[in-house]
């Protein structure tokens, strides 16, 4: 979407998060790190002890950089308790390695935690020729993890980009997936290794999945192959390409437990290909309770949290390469009672569930027998329901210091904000009844120092601003004996101080108001109100370069409730009462007024107005909990739809084209389809409607955006035609599935076309022309929404065929205008371009035009940091354009954040004027 300034910001993001993977210090927000926790386990709460490194019994870590634990145990439960795990088996792992393998390197088979890294390592015996072997107790009736590598403990940064096994040229594989039920050896083999990488013998595993019941095809089941872990399209296809020769176990499962797992061994011959379909039986619902005793460590006010290996206990995709690790924002809260704990969940029987106990961020203060032997506890759930009866032993610090951090957020925060704990990975505080927020830390030396950092959202621009905070990150040194830090947030980077006063502790507000297009210019605009500081009222006055915001400025002697109104004294009409909160000085409030009483309005309204806000197309898991607060807010700002993002790579974009919804080869900011269907879930509640918005991104793929914009080959095209059918089946049914009144229906550039220079009788271009039309027919077959197709490429006929066609101010270009630029130098600019390149749009096709991107740029200044004044008065400017124009019926947003942050300059308008501006016109449309 001509997106370039927030796809660099993204792109920076994911190098960021390499760096994290390197770092244990690292804090960036929402990206886990990966701290390898070497160990084997047992069958027992008594480690076993390390054994010859030739042997099959499990290796002892070397090097400073590592800690040196048992690892993380199962065993036997106490007495009048559940069994802690599911019994062992033995299974013999065979590995064919590449043929550039060092001959002195070890090979070590590493059965990977769900959360946290290592669980056991082996080194595997060299059996010559290539092969290596080792012997594993491995939970019975599960689905494990592990991986292979070369590691020895010499360094514990970025494990899958040095040693560990790969495929093709940028594929970082975190684990496989094995069923293990009824299974005694496992055949594997690895195509290199990431820091070895070469070529080698490929092949193509592909198949179907059904419902065992309906023989309907199953939509996103997760397919697991050798490390690869991708979606079902709509017609329950999978396939997956540069796979090396051998066999391969392909893992049929689901995230959610709609059905059980099942596993089929295929063995695939070089340069071929290999079929594997699959029947999946559902499964029921049933309850399943955990009763938990807690040790007497346990913090009287700690919360207590379940982590598994399933959505409903907090399991998400926090990374394609890493499905259904437990995320910190997704991790359910238990019911306290003293020493104990309980909860009850819908689970499906028979599934696998793993899980554990945490009173703080996942890893830092989970359940555990010692240091670094962590727990895991593992059981079936049967046909009718379990219940659980566990008993934690201990909390990760074993003796060390269990430290509370209590957190006390600025003033005026609103009940129960989402406010997360950075300490590398990000995990959300509870708030407590008092108003504060809690959490627990563990595992850290005494007289270590333990740095971290509080933020609003999870987002930087909420970043903790206090004094206490070096540029948002505070400090302790970790005592001998447990106890509580507390700490007081002043207020938020991108928000102004709630605790500021003047010096006699009065607090000046700053109002501004966006009035009517119709407001007689240089008007007689006075706020009247409640309070002895506006006595007769106070006059407000046009913004330079803006004659429909007024601004003013009222020193109240307290804080308090303001109730108040806006009078137009030279036409005498006045507004409706509004009721506010004055809470400090700096305060500043962006108002609109959508008509006078008395005055006609010089808009008419339009039926049907999509009054639309852009929330960030990109998804994080911490998005789910800020979009409720996010959609009361834009239903208060006169919004009537919200997007819901669902964003698809190329896993290569030359010579031809590939398609990855879950990033193999290409980064990726999907939204999972789970969290997809609940944020529109979250804005039908609300009373907003759905605009489905997926699209095709090449700067995740490698070469990036320069790789894309070479040359299309007639090859390129056809083959992305193929790919739009296979993307845009899956977005209308998802689409229906979520109920979404709108789709986008993308091209291979965002939601743009690329020119074809061919003329248009051209029989490459027919065909063409003939293949979209097509493909609308079949999604409206699927869809029954709205279909919205870009106006861009007028050198086609198919876009008509769509209800709306769209446009974006990226489209008409982004002016380059002086700071100080008023809305009528604005008007002049966006008014040229309309014509050129919008108003062509409606004269080609006669559908409503919908702008599905409206972006204005911040203009920092010195006058005016955040760059709002500039942007407002282009939004002032844009819409006054679109009121000319009635075949305009909607618009979005761009970059609506999911937090206040109106100091930040940035393309965002909440909390912002521009914020204002834009409600004004949506009620003005809607009136």
């Amino acid at each position: 979407m001509g997106r370039s300034r927030v796809l660099m910001i993204l792109m920076a993001a994911l190098a960021i998060s390499a760096l994290i993977a390197c770092s244990p210090r690292d804090e960036t927000p929402s990206e886990p790190t990966r701290t390898p926790i070497p160990a084997p386990s047992g069958d027992s709460d008594t480690p076993r002890p390390a054994g010859d490194q030739d042997s099959n019994t499990p290796v002892e870590p070397t090097g400073d950089a590592t800690p040196s634990n048992p690892g993380i145990a199962v065993g036997e439960p106490t007495p009048g308790f559940s069994p802690i795990s599911l019994p062992t088996r033995k299974i013999t792992f065979n590995l064919t390695a590449p043929a550039n393998t060092p001959s002195d390197d070890p090979i070590f088979l590493t059965i990977m935690d769900m959360a946290s890294g290592f669980a056991e390592r082996l080194r595997m015996k060299n059996l010559g020729g290539g092969s290596y072997e080792t012997q594993a107790d491995v939970l019975d009736n599960a689905m494990i993890r592990y991986t292979y590598d070369r590691f020895e403990y010499k360094d514990i940064c970025c494990l899958e980009e040095q040693t560990r096994e790969s495929l093709g040229e940028s594929f970082r594989l975190q684990y496989r997936f094995l069923l293990t039920h009824d299974l005694s050896r496992v055949n594997d083999s690895i195509p290199m290794w990431a820091d070895l990488r070469s070529t080698y013998d490929e092949g193509q595993i592909s198949g179907f999945v059904f419902d065992a019941k309906s023989g309907e095809p199953v939509l996103d089941a997760d397919v697991s192959i050798s490390g690869v872990h991708v979606g079902t399209r709509a017609d329950g296809s999978f396939k997956v390409p540069r796979l090396p020769v051998g066999e391969h176990a392909v893992v049929v499962h689901s995230n959610t437990g709609d059905f059980g797992s099942v596993q089929k061994v295929v063995t695939l011959a070089a340069g071929g290909t290999a079929t594997a379909d699959f029947t999946v039986t559902s499964t029921n619902l049933v309850p399943v309770t955990f009763d938990v005793q807690l040790p007497d460590s346990t913090p009287k006010d700690s919360w207590v949290k379940l982590a598994g290996n399933i959505h409903a206990l907090g399991g998400r995709i926090g990374h394609p390469a890493r499905p259904m690790s437990p995320d910190n924002f997704a991790v359910p809260l238990l019911e306290r009672n003293g020493d104990s704990a309980t909860a009850s969940f819908m689970l499906p029987a028979g599934a696998f569930i793993e899980y554990f106990y945490t009173i703080g961020p996942i890893g830092v203060a989970d359940e555990a027998i010692d240091h670094g032997n962590q727990r895991r506890r593992s059981f079936v759930v049967g046909e009718d329901g379990t219940r659980r009866h566990d008993k934690v032993q201990n909390w990760a610090n074993d003796g060390w210091a269990l430290v509370t951090l209590r957190l006390i957020p600025p003033v005026g925060t609103p009940p129960n904000t989402p406010i997360s704990l950075n300490m590398g990975p990000s995990s959300w505080m509870e708030p407590a009844g008092d108003g504060t927020y809690t959490t627990v830390l563990g595992s850290f030396i005494p007289g270590s120092t333990v740095s971290y950092r509080y933020f609003l959202g999870d987002d930087f621009n909420g970043a903790d601003a206090s004094a206490d905070a070096i540029d948002g990150t505070r400090t302790f040194t970790m005592p001998k004996r447990s106890g509580e830090i507390v700490d007081v947030v002043s207020h938020w980077i991108g928000q102004r101080d709630p605790s500021a006063r003047l010096e006699d502790g009065s607090l000046a507000v700053t109002f501004r108001v966006s009035v009517p297009p119709e407001t007689p210019l240089n008007s007689q605009i006075f706020i009247v109100g409640d309070r002895p500081a506006l006595g007769s009222g106070i006059e407000l006055n046009p913004i330079a370069g803006n004659p429909w915001v007024y601004e003013g400025e009222a020193t109240f002697g307290h804080d308090g409730t303001l109730n108040f109104s806006y009078e137009l004294r030279n036409e005498g009409s006045q507004t409706l009462s509004r009721r506010i909160e004055t809470d400090f000085d700096g305060q500043v409030v962006n108002d609109w007024i959508a008509s006078w009483h008395g005055l006609s309005n010089s808009v008419s309204e339009r039926e049907g107005f999509i009054k639309g806000f852009y929330t960030p197309d990109f998804f994080s898991n911490q998005f789910i909990d800020l979009s409720e607060s996010t959609y009361e807010r834009i239903l208060n700002h006169e919004g009537s739809a919200v997007v819901v993002s669902s964003v698809w790579s190329y896993g290569q974009s030359q010579p031809v084209p590939t398609l990855e919804f879950r990033g193999v080869h290409a980064g990726t900011v999907a939204t999972p389809l789970e969290q997809a269907l609940e944020q529109s879930r979250i804005a039908h509640d609300a009373g907003l409607e759905v605009f489905f918005g997926p699209q095709f991104n090449m700067e995740q793929a490698p070469g990036g955006f320069d790789l894309y914009n070479g040359p299309k080959s007639d090859e390129w095209w056809t083959e992305w035609l193929k790919l739009a059918d296979e993307m845009w089946t899956w977005q209308a049914t998802v689409a229906e599935m979520a109920e979404a009144e709108y789709m986008m229906v993308p091209g291979p550039l965002f939601h743009v076309y690329d020119y074809i220079d061919k003329p248009s009788n051209d029989p490459f271009i027919v065909n063409f022309e003939a293949e979209q039309a097509r493909l609308m027919a079949k999604i409206r077959t699927i869809y029954s929404g709205k279909l919205i197709v870009t106006g861009g490429p007028q050198q086609y006929d198919f876009p008509g065929l769509a209800d709306y066609n769209g446009v974006t101010t990226y489209d008409i270009g982004v002016p380059q205008l002086p700071s100080d630029a008023t809305v009528a130098d604005f008007v002049e600019y966006y008014e040229e371009r309309f014509i050129e390149r919008v108003d062509t749009i409606y004269e080609k096709w006669g559908n409503p035009v919908f702008f599905y991107t409206i972006h204005a740029p911040n203009v920092p200044t010195t006058g005016d940091p955040s760059g709002e004044l500039a942007q407002a008065n282009a939004y002032e400017a844009i819409f006054q354009v679109i009121a000319k124009r009635p075949f305009i019926n909607g618009s979005l947003t761009w970059s609506y954040d999911m937090i206040n942050a109106p100091l930040i300059p940035t393309d965002g308008v909440r909390g912002r004027l521009a914020e204002a501006v834009l409600s004004k016109w949506y009620a003005i449309f809607d009136s």
